[in-house]
């Protein structure tokens, strides 16, 4: 412990974090496992990274399983889980999608400008799958207007309603919708003439 730096730069933490590599890397704490990515969500403090790090150190030491909900700690560390539970109008935009889910410690870590365009697209593109599936979830809050071709199946196949053939005049029909009698609403016809040659 005296040989861990007090220090609150990124640094001092990287320096840290070094020495408890070094002392897992020993081969009497071999069964003792913290993976490098809970190293690296630690220090770049990422939501959810301690907890898992301090979970798997409770059971490693007591021997007890801890009871943890499914889908309550999230191994990406990003924070999808917690903008899921705001509302609406709370919810990250892309750039703070970006912001809240890269830190700056990062970039310094890996000093690779193309690792860092590959994570913020890694975010972006998450950012828009969230987005897809809200709107796919809540389609009248966004004014979602489904494509034509599922509107038209959703009409044809509704079992209430059914269009027949009906003879309306001299030598054409007219196709009408039947409704049943609990949907009474005002009946829907489409008049589309077929003029038959006798």
């Amino acid at each position: 412990m005296s040989q861990m730096n007090q220090g609150t730069s990124f640094n001092s933490m990287n320096a840290n974090w070094d020495l408890v590599r070094n002392f897992l890397a020993r081969p009497e704490n071999s069964d003792l496992v913290i993976s490098k990515d809970e190293i690296d969500g630690i220090l770049h403090a990422k939501p959810g990274a301690v907890e898992l790090v301090l979970i798997g150190m409770f059971q490693f030491f007591t021997g007890k399983e801890l009871k943890t909900l499914v889908g309550e700690y999230n191994f990406d560390f990003n924070d999808g889980e917690y903008q899921s539970r705001l509302p609406f109008h709370a919810r990250n935009t892309a750039s703070t999608s970006v912001k809240a889910n890269t830190k700056i410690t990062e970039t310094l870590a890996d000093g690779d400008s193309a690792r860092e365009q590959l994570r913020n697209s890694k975010v972006l593109s998450q950012f828009e799958l969230n987005k897809v599936i809200t709107k796919a979830e809540h389609p009248n809050r966004f004014n979602v207007v489904p494509p034509l071709d599922t509107r038209s199946r959703k009409t044809r196949s509704s079992p209430s309603q059914k269009i027949t053939l009906q003879p309306s005049g001299k030598s054409s029909f007219r196709a009408s919708r039947v409704v049943s009698a609990e949907n009474k609403p005002k009946p829907l016809q489409y008049d589309h003439f077929v003029n038959l040659k006798q």
